[in-house]
């Protein structure tokens, strides 16, 4: 079974990349919808994208806390970690809500929801990138 995890990790740490990558496409592709004409419909599809990225971010966390070969202080600590990050996601969301608020016009309303995208982007390859640190035989990142 020790042998086995490796190839499994190194198959799925492909998939997750595949996974951003495929984000990030259906996002440009959506974006780039000639029905998409209108700033709210942009909108949308960063928000359908920021929950791809929320779906990602989960399964990373949710990989690493199952992980039998990590101690339980580093798992303890991760807990600690996504809490405080949590936290700061819905106070850097609102700061973020009310600075574009002040904008005119609904394009900033696009500014403001890819800014929120990133903050949940980020988090999720941070969590992908500490998962498979310690495995050198994973693929690269992008």
């Amino acid at each position: 079974m020790k042998k086995l995890l490796p190839i499994l990790l190194i198959l799925f740490s492909s998939s997750t990349l595949s996974k951003e990558s495929a984000i990030d496409k259906g996002l440009a592709q959506c974006r780039s919808n000639p029905m998409n004409i209108s700033d709210m419909a942009v909108v949308d599809c960063y928000e359908a994208a920021t929950k791809s990225w929320d779906k990602l971010l989960n399964a990373e966390y949710k990989l690493l806390i199952s992980d039998t070969e990590l101690s339980k202080e580093f798992k303890d600590s991760l807990k600690r970690s996504q809490l405080a990050w949590i936290k700061y996601r819905d106070l850097s969301l609102d700061a973020i809500t009310k600075f574009y608020d002040n904008e005119r016009g609904s394009y900033w309303q696009i500014v403001s929801t890819e800014n929120k995208m990133y903050i949940t982007k980020n988090k999720a390859i941070e969590l992908h990138k500490l998962r498979i640190s310690s495995d050198p035989s994973a693929p690269a990142e992008n």
